[in-house]
């Protein structure tokens, strides 16, 4: 037994240990996941994978819309959400506008628009993420005569004549689902464009790499 000097010593000591441990497991209680805004066309509206470990993630998707239609609702997401980092996947609407009117200037428009998104995104301080555009899968045969590649190529126009912001991060979707014969595997996809649960899982591995070291600790 420890002499009656030590034993008020020995209970300060457990106590002040015990109050270490308390506010420890308070800090971690409390802790708050780091946040991801998704934002897009219906290849956002769509997502369905999980976020990654630490992250909560908010998914604003307008299915249909071109770049150029969804690039003013950044700002108040931005503002309300307050996101740790942002992935914008924005321009196959544009794409098929330019194939279904290829005198017009979609092209450049989704340029001007996904540039403009990223700067928005950048500004706010999020670890900014743009997807790749993924060229078509197989279409129907109505819409093989009406596109054709029109659409994949004009993919391929507007990732050409990007101007992004210096940092911003490439979410890598051709290479990410490509298959054995380095084309898009249908495997990962419902129809032409859009992605099953497989394909979404895919992708979330890809963008947890691109996430790391941009959660700060609670």
């Amino acid at each position: 037994m420890p002499s009656t000097p030590e034993r008020p010593a020995r209970i300060a000591a457990l106590a002040i240990t015990g109050a270490i441990t308390g506010l420890m497991l308070d800090t971690a209680a409390t802790a708050q996941p780091c946040r991801l805004l998704i934002f897009g066309d219906s290849l956002a509206a769509a997502w369905s994978a999980p976020p990654p470990a630490g992250w909560i993630q908010t998914i604003h998707g307008q299915p249909g819309g071109r770049a150029t239609a969804i690039a003013p609702a950044l700002p108040a997401l931005l503002q309300a959400q307050r996101p740790h980092a942002v992935l914008i996947l924005a321009g196959s609407n544009d794409a098929r506008a330019a194939a279904l009117w290829p005198w017009g200037d979609a092209v450049a428009q989704a340029q001007s628009a996904i540039a403009a998104m990223a700067r928005t995104g950048a500004a706010s301080g999020a670890q900014l993420l743009v997807a790749r555009l993924a060229p078509l899968g197989r279409q129907g045969w109505w819409r093989q005569l009406l596109i054709g590649d029109r659409q994949s190529q004009a993919m391929q126009a507007i990732e050409a004549g990007l101007d992004l912001p210096a940092g911003t991060g490439r979410l890598d979707l051709p290479k990410l689902l490509a298959g054995p014969d380095g084309g898009i595997d249908s495997a990962f996809r419902i129809d032409h464009i859009h992605l099953n649960q497989a394909g979404y899982a895919r992708l979330a591995a890809g963008l947890r790499p691109l996430l790391a070291g941009h959660c700060p600790p609670g």
